[in-house]
């Protein structure tokens, strides 16, 4: 791209002079990336996660009635979509109307994220209805993201060429963002604009790069310190330069665009923003676990982003030393308002995060959701590692690591588009190794910790979670809950330390680690069989009963996980006395259920709603192991987990 005489020398304008023109090879590569991109989203199933149906309700309420608002005819055509069940994962009209009874003004609704999104996939949309295609809200928001995409792409290559172009594919493609290409939810979005922001900051073009940010800050607020420092930055460092037509224009866009979310729910409501009014957000309560966004295994950024760490060396690798920059066909300089760009976002978003209630939040293939908002600030860091190569000229070296940066960005886009369903109630790979084999190495914030060891959102009703390790624990303040998780590979269980539990809660006011001793008969009492003709329920926290590869308590039932589940008892000893074990619950729907005592194949019966599986045993005595299998586990509509048996109760008789 080119570049005339005025604007060469113009501040406002620096173009990269050797960059190849785009339209060329470029659009080629960019058109292969689009199709691959719609055709893997086609190929994988369309899932609502996270705050998906709200995009999706105020994506019809545009479509349908031009307003941002829910109203009857809006909940109408949410229904509609429900019962298409095209989008799994959703909820009734009835369930999402009263999700945020406060944001409810007569006979419309609000929800807790603002419109704008949803907005641009209904002006997407719209010109395809006019023609006689409609699509509907899931293809929508992919069309968008795809351009969106495409335009972060052509960005790149204008203002640092080849090397821009395949740092800017390595964000958004080989970066856990990816996973977000096909759903109806904001981080997609928020990387490309944030992108494009920045890149346009580095060729001086402050008031286009305030421009992008400000779409973002539609969406998150907390980003609008950005555009004002660049606008700020614009007016008082090149107060001297006239602005351009295009200029005014886009300082106006910015500034609506940056007033609208605070502005509309101010006239609605009588607040800036319905996180504090409705729930969500709570400003500084987060300070003490920030660290978290970039370093927990779970939930942070580097940790879930092998390629991340690589980019970061070479980053560092590059600016810091200047033999290197000094070396390179093309150095990379930056002006003072790029890196003002850099500080001001990495510290809008932080106070963003750092206020928000709930670190360990769904709507993610593990990491926080939240966390990809740095992902931008890594361009100057892949740009330097690509001048780095290019500047190896070693042919053998320089092609190794170019098909190793390759293997690493398929790889991470294999991997997470491989993630169907969110995840966010169970550790990661590496998380789990820490906690195993050195928990004392690392102690993870509360949320985080108690959410992905017990496999419970919230921890409302839990009382103490159990690491893998068997040792450490995490005790949480009473709150009526009584919950205890432990491990299955612990030798103890949960009822065993049911009472140093409670004596540890006593004046306890915030959740605090601790250690066990199952040595300790003060911490971990004897475990005792469980009696004969006596009914446990599914809840039961009896010490002679274990559930392996079950749910955790829910108001009627536990749901059996995955194709297998297991239920190790310590029956009475001696015994004479042919005994049968008696489980109820239900099927989801029709099942063949087989069950295995020790190993041993004990029975087979199919099961389709209630039923009462009787297991023989024998005349079995001490540690039994009873295994049941599923033949048809299935993922119900609203729920990630797959279940196929809702245990109720167990009672061990004298077989009939």
């Amino acid at each position: 791209m080119g570049s005339t005489a005025a604007e060469s020398s113009d501040p406002r304008f620096v173009y990269n002079q050797a960059a190849p023109p785009f339209w060329g090879r470029w659009s080629l590569i960019t058109f292969a990336f689009v199709c691959c991109g719609i055709a893997a989203a086609i190929i994988l199933p369309a899932i609502r996660v996270g705050d998906g149906m709200e995009y999706y309700a105020m994506f019809l309420a545009w479509s349908d009635t031009a307003r941002p608002w829910m109203t009857e005819q809006s909940w109408a055509s949410y229904q509609k979509l429900f019962e298409s069940q095209t989008i799994a994962g959703m909820l009734d009209a009835s369930a999402v109307k009263n999700m945020f009874p406060v944001l409810h003004v007569g006979a419309t609704a609000d929800f807790n994220h603002f419109w704008f999104y949803s907005l641009l996939a209904a002006i997407v949309a719209a010109p395809l209805k006019f023609v006689g295609i409609p699509i509907g809200p899931q293809s929508a928001f992919l069309l968008l993201h795809a351009i969106f995409f495409v335009a972060t792409l052509a960005v790149a290559q204008a203002s640092n060429g080849w090397r821009g172009y395949w740092t800017a594919v390595i964000l958004l493609i080989g970066s856990p963002v990816i996973w977000y290409f096909n759903k109806a939810h904001t981080e997609f979005f928020t990387v490309c604009t944030c992108l494009m922001g920045l890149m346009l900051t580095g060729r001086n073009q402050l008031v286009a790069g305030a421009l992008m940010v400000s779409l973002a800050a539609t969406q998150n607020p907390g980003l609008s310190l950005v555009p004002i420092a660049l606008l700020a930055i614009r007016g008082f460092g090149n107060w001297s330069i006239p602005y351009s037509r295009w200029e005014v224009v886009s300082i106006v866009a910015t500034v609506l665009l940056i007033a609208a979310h605070p502005t509309y729910y101010l006239l609605r409501y009588g607040v800036v923003t319905p996180q504090l009014f409705a729930g969500g957000a709570d400003i500084g309560v987060g300070v003490g676990t920030a660290y978290a966004w970039f370093l927990d295994p779970d939930i942070g950024l580097l940790p879930n982003w092998p390629l991340g760490i690589v980019l970061l060396v070479a980053g560092i690798y590059y600016y810091w030393r200047p033999s290197i920059r000094k070396d390179s066909t093309s150095a990379l300089d930056w002006g003072l308002p790029f890196w003002t760009f850099i500080v001001v976002f990495f510290f809008a978003a932080l106070i963003s995060h750092i206020s928000t209630r709930h670190i360990n939040s769904g709507a993610t293939p593990g990491l926080a959701r939240y966390a990809l908002w740095y992902i931008p600030l890594f361009y100057p860091c892949g740009l330097a590692l690509l001048t780095v190569l290019e500047g190896n000229y070693h042919a053998l070296k320089q092609r190794a690591a170019t098909r190793i940066l390759t293997i690493g960005v398929l790889a991470t886009a294999a991997t997470y588009l491989s993630i169907v369903q969110e995840r966010y109630v169970s550790p990661s790979t590496i998380s789990k190794l820490i906690q195993t084999y050195a928990p004392g190495f690392y102690d993870p914030p509360y949320e985080v910790f108690g959410a992905r060891y017990s496999g419970v959102d919230g921890l409302v009703q839990v009382a103490a979670v159990v690491g893998p390790d068997c040792h450490k624990i995490l005790i949480l303040p009473p709150s009526g809950g009584s919950a205890i998780f432990v491990p299955n590979g612990c030798s103890y269980q949960s009822a065993q330390i049911a009472d140093w539990v409670a004596k540890s809660q006593l004046g306890l006011t915030s959740p605090r680690y601790s250690r066990i001793d199952p040595r300790n008969p003060s911490v971990v009492k004897a475990p005792v069989p469980i009696m004969i003709a006596k009914d446990y329920a599914f809840d039961t926290s009896d010490a002679g009963i274990r559930l392996i590869g079950w749910s955790s308590v829910e108001p009627t039932h536990r749901w059996s996980l995955g194709p297998s589940s297991a239920i190790e008892l310590r029956l009475p000893s001696p015994n004479s006395v042919a005994l049968c074990a008696a489980i109820r619950g239900g099927t989801y729907g029709p099942q063949t259920i087989g069950a295995s005592v020790d190993g041993k194949q004990a029975m087979e019966r199919a099961a389709n709603g209630e039923t009462e599986l009787v297991v023989p045993l024998g005349k079995k005595e001490g540690d039994t192991t009873i295994t049941l299998t599923y033949s048809n586990p299935q993922i119900p509509p609203n729920d990630p987990r797959q279940v196929a048996f809702a245990l109720r109760s167990i009672r061990i008789d004298a077989c009939p």
